[in-house]
Parts: structure tokens; sequence; C-alpha cells
């Protein structure tokens, strides 16, 4: 029987992990639905990638008081969407608002995907009013009050990328060897004003060095207050595009990733790119995983002697792509069946 399913996307890296769900949903006859907030770069890659979507919402940035505001008047604008429709199905990716308009507007399956066990307001209130709860298989979820929660064969980043299409670095406008570079979030809570100074520093510093003559710096800001800081600080120095990216073709053409993200630092395990990660919070379990393991390395204080060295080490092997083929096939199954 085919499914009315509503998509509700509330970031940029759930846009890329629903692109290749919603194209099967939908070749098997369903009808999909997508609500977006703006946040990050949630909406140039609905608009890269051409969905159809409606946009209700914008993030609030990190203070609690903000965000619950952000929570209520999102639900309202998300039940003003509903009014008068009928879904089968919602499904998100770490979505409260998903979960809980879905709940109030009486849709009898609501899935909530999560990989971040560090969430805990988003996740207690996701789950709370979800049905169904997916995590990838490298979360710990001991620490998970919920106890009904089914585990998909792989990181959230293989679901996306075992089918996507690579380019070269010259389809997306760069000429030379390049690393990449990615900040954290200043709207986030864990963000230290510091961690922005350290990067920049770093940037000047790769730029003096024998290394800033054979590699481009490529740095993808978070958001346009960023990019313009950015462009005061070490515009001259670095690239900073205009427009998205397309991500997967960025990350596997990076001789190295110094990320301060979750989602492109293991979007580069999968790929195959060198990482380190700058991030400052406390890792995730599934970022956890990897660093144990050798896939990443963690420094937040990272010198230009680590950049020097991880450009040079081999990394371990181990095949994510298969496991998200996998994954993907299990994630489709929940949501149809």
């Amino acid at each position: 029987m085919k499914k009315k399913i509503w998509i509700d996307l509330v970031n940029s890296p759930h846009v890329l992990f629903f692109i290749p769900i919603i194209k099967q949903l939908r070749n098997q006859g369903n009808e999909v639905f997508i609500t977006a907030r703006s946040h990050s770069h949630t909406i140039d890659l609905l608009n890269y990638y051409g969905l159809d979507y409606e946009l209700i919402g914008f993030h609030r940035g990190k203070k609690l008081f903000n965000k619950a505001i952000g929570l209520v008047n999102r639900v309202y604008g998300l039940l003003k969407y509903l009014n008068g429709k009928k879904f089968d199905i919602i499904v998100s990716h770490q979505s409260a608002y998903g979960s809980a308009t879905g709940f109030l507007k009486g849709i009898k399956k609501r899935i909530f995907i999560f990989d971040n066990e560090t969430a805990h307001i988003q996740n207690l209130i996701g789950m709370t009013f979800a049905t169904d709860l997916l995590a990838p298989k490298y979360l710990n979820l001991d620490r998970i009050f919920f106890k009904k929660i089914k585990k998909y064969n792989s990181l959230k980043e293989s679901v996306y990328l075992n089918r996507a299409k690579i380019g070269k670095k010259e389809d997306i406008g760069l000429k030379r060897e390049y690393i990449l570079i990615r900040p954290e979030p200043w709207t986030a809570a864990y963000y230290n004003s510091n961690d922005g100074d350290r990067l920049i520093n770093l940037i000047k510093e790769i730029s003096r060095d024998e290394i800033g003559q054979k590699y481009d710096l490529v740095i993808i800001p978070r958001d346009k207050n960023q990019k313009e800081i950015y462009k005061k600080e070490v515009g001259n120095l670095v690239i900073i595009p205009e427009k998205a990216l397309d991500g997967p073709t960025l990350v596997k053409n990076a001789s190295l990733l110094i990320g301060a993200g979750g989602t492109m630092n293991r979007e580069a395990v999968v790929l195959g790119t060198p990482v380190i990660s700058i991030y400052s919070g406390h890792p995730l379990d599934v970022d956890s995983y990897l660093i144990n393991n050798g896939f990443i390395k963690h420094n937040i204080n990272v010198s230009l002697e680590d950049v020097k060295n991880t450009l040079a080490q081999t990394r371990p092997k181990k095949d994510f792509l298969e496991e998200g083929i996998l994954a993907q096939k299990q994630i489709i199954e929940e949501i149809t069946t």
C-alpha cells in the first residue's frame, strides 16, 4: 500500500541523508512532502538538489529561552502547514518539532532518527512523541532512557554516500590540491570564542609554510556572519565559495579535512579522506568510535606539525560504503512497513 509521507528537515546534513531515501520512496509510488527550517546550509542544499519544500521557521541561536520560543513557534507553524492534510508517516532526523507536531495531529507512525546522544532536550521531546526510534549501530544506547531503539547497520553518512556521484575537483571550480576547513557553528552551546581565533591563527601559519604553497585552503563557513568574519580576517589566504558546492565531491577530493563538525568529518572517513577533528565539545559516541579506531585524529589545538603529519600518514581501511547499502534498505523498510 502506497504511503503519504512527511519529512521534516532542520539541519543541512539531514538533506543529504534523506535525498536517496526520498528518491527510493517516490520510486515505490509513495507521496513525499518536505518541510524545512532555515539553518546552516539546509535551504541552499534543498535548492541545489532541486527538492520542493515548505520553509517553516529558523534557528534561534544557543540560548535556551530562545530555543523554547522557537520550538513553540515552529510547532505552531507546522500545525498550520498540516491543516487539511493527512499523512500516514512523519519521519525526521533529530527533529523534535516533527515528532511533537505529528503527535498533536494524530499521525499514527512517527519515526525519530538520531545519532547525537548528547542533544538531551531535543531527544527527550523527539523520542517521547515518536512511535519508532532509529540510531546507527556505533551509538552506545546504555545512556538512553528509551530502550525500544532499532539500530541500522552503519554511520548516518554511509546511508547517503554509498551511491553518491563523486566528481573531480575541477567540477566544483577548484584547480589545485586543497585542504578543506570546516569551522564550528558559533550558535552551538558548546562553542568557545577562542576556537575561532585558534583556527584563524592556524590558517595564517599554514599559509606562511611550504604546504601553503602546495595546497589551497578552502573554508566552508557555517553562515553569512561567519563567512564575513573569515573574509575580513583571512580572506586573502583562503578560498571561500560563494555558493553551495556538491559536498561529497568537495570532501572526497580534499587532501585533508580540518573539521569542527561531526557530519563532514564522518563523510571524510566514509570517503577515505584524512581528518583532523577540532571539535571542542565532548565527542559523540559515533565519533568516539572513529577516533578510538584511528579513523579520525582529534586535537582542538591542532598545530602546523599535526597537519603535516596527518597529510603524510595512512589511515585504517574499512568499507563504510558497503555498510550504507544495507542500512539504507533497513531504513526504507522501517518507514514503509
